[in-house]
């Protein structure tokens, strides 16, 4: 806290650095509540989610009018199978659980549609990136999904200086959704998630990067 001109009070934000580095291990631990939160923002109607090799594609979209028959714009998040497994999946144990009870505990909604694989659909105009850690909310109905980018440069910077300002997390995209779509895509995940580890070489089935637990 400091003092203004005027003599009142003015409130500052403490900077907290939202990577440490653990003295035994030296594994990479992040506060993901630390990081910057994404500029862009994408409101998304539907989502689908595809296995491809050596990554898994997240498939964000708008349709276009109300037949839901082609999209005006499609978000497709690449995510590299390490960073799924040992981030999107394992940092989102508790967060998914206790969604599964808030969802249950809702009556069925009529108006509830699935997801639908969009990848292919006529779309105007589609926006891709590479993501690797993401942070997920939740507030009554409302979700929405944070992703980052720990581009591989900062990783190689950080092996040679070992200096943390060299680990830079890339805020890339919030993206909003329905609490049942949130709930869905974690189903979703939850089905491929053994598939996708199975593909990993053995050295990489646990993960260098720790990230608190998501908060419900």
């Amino acid at each position: 806290m400091r003092f203004g001109p005027s003599g009142g009070q003015v409130l500052q934000r403490l900077k907290v650095d939202p990577v440490t580095i653990g003295a035994a291990d030296r594994s990479i631990r992040v506060d993901l509540g630390a990081l910057p939160a994404p500029t862009n923002i994408y409101d998304a109607d539907t989502w689908w989610l595809e296995r491809e090799a050596g990554f898994v594609v997240l498939y964000f979209g708008q349709f276009k009018g109300r037949d839901r028959e082609a999209l005006r714009t499609r978000l497709k998040i690449k995510y590299p199978n390490e960073a799924l497994v040992h981030h999107l999946w394992q940092h989102s144990r508790k967060f998914h659980e206790d969604l599964r009870t808030v969802i249950d505990r809702w009556p069925s909604d009529p108006l509830r549609i699935g997801p639908t694989d969009i990848s292919n659909w006529p779309v105007e105009k589609e926006h891709s990136d590479w993501v690797n850690f993401d942070s997920l909310s939740r507030t009554s109905g409302q979700a929405t999904i944070d992703f980052y980018h720990l581009p591989p440069p900062s990783v190689v910077r950080f092996v040679k200086g070992n200096n943390t300002s060299d680990l830079t997390f890339n805020p890339v995209v919030r993206v909003l959704l329905g609490l049942y779509q949130l709930f869905e895509l974690l189903e979703r995940v939850e089905s491929v998630v053994e598939d996708v580890r199975a593909m990993l070489p053995e050295d990489q089935r646990t993960s260098p990067v720790e990230s608190k637990e998501q908060e419900s």
